[in-house]
């Protein structure tokens, strides 16, 4: 195996209350981002169907949609009533097989928050976060409850993009993990609008999703 460390390492984090865009924001990235194959964990098949694509259930779908370069992984089949399962058992594929694969490679997991807790969070996972750039593979994570993260989350981001937040324990996880991030201001925004800061460089940017 070939350690794949010209891949950046990405673990971009998108907050947002609901409707304020953030779910837009992250197809928008799977779309436009260059990468050799997107693993998206799907358990309630609300991206197959944004995205007008198959969800696959069995192992042999799984292998079959790499090639396509998006594999949406749809776990009820397999782990009914278990997404916690299904998503250590996803990121531990998902992490072999970029192994296989050129190019930089992304993990999707919309509301991270409802499968990790301050003190928890799944081993595959972590390990995408902690050492992605070993197999090329970064992460997209979103969530409306930042507070309920594991700290790996935000003490491996790179970049983070928030939209529309309020709620005072929200707000303080921000202001505590993200020291230069303008926490004060994202709770005004306007639907669509976001601030994002590269937290390799402290720059920060602002932006509308338009379509």
């Amino acid at each position: 195996m070939s350690l794949q460390y010209k891949n950046k390492n990405l673990v971009l984090l998108v907050v947002g209350c609901s409707g304020s865009g953030k779910s837009t924001y992250a197809i928008r990235f799977l779309l436009n981002c260059k990468a050799s194959c997107r693993f998206i964990f799907d358990p309630r098949g609300e991206y197959a169907d944004k995205l007008k694509r198959r969800a696959c259930r069995v192992p042999a779908e799984l292998h079959a949609a790499v090639g396509t370069g998006w594999v949406i992984y749809d776990p009820s089949y397999l782990f009914p009533g278990d997404p916690n399962t299904a998503l250590e058992k996803f990121c531990e594929w998902a992490w072999t097989v970029s192994a296989k694969l050129p190019g930089q490679k992304i993990m999707f997991v919309d509301e991270v928050w409802k499968h990790c807790s301050p003190n928890f969070i799944p081993k595959s996972l972590a390990m995408i976060l902690m050492d992605g750039r070993k197999n090329g593979i970064g992460s997209l994570l979103t969530t409306h409850r930042p507070n309920k993260l594991n700290d790996a989350i935000a003490g491996e981001a790179t970049e983070l993009v928030s939209f529309s937040l309020n709620g005072g324990l929200k707000l303080e996880w921000l202001a505590k993990n993200f020291d230069d991030f303008p926490v004060d201001q994202v709770k005004d925004l306007p639907p669509l609008h976001f601030i994002a800061q590269n937290l390799d460089s402290t720059a920060i940017s602002r932006g509308e999703l338009k379509f």
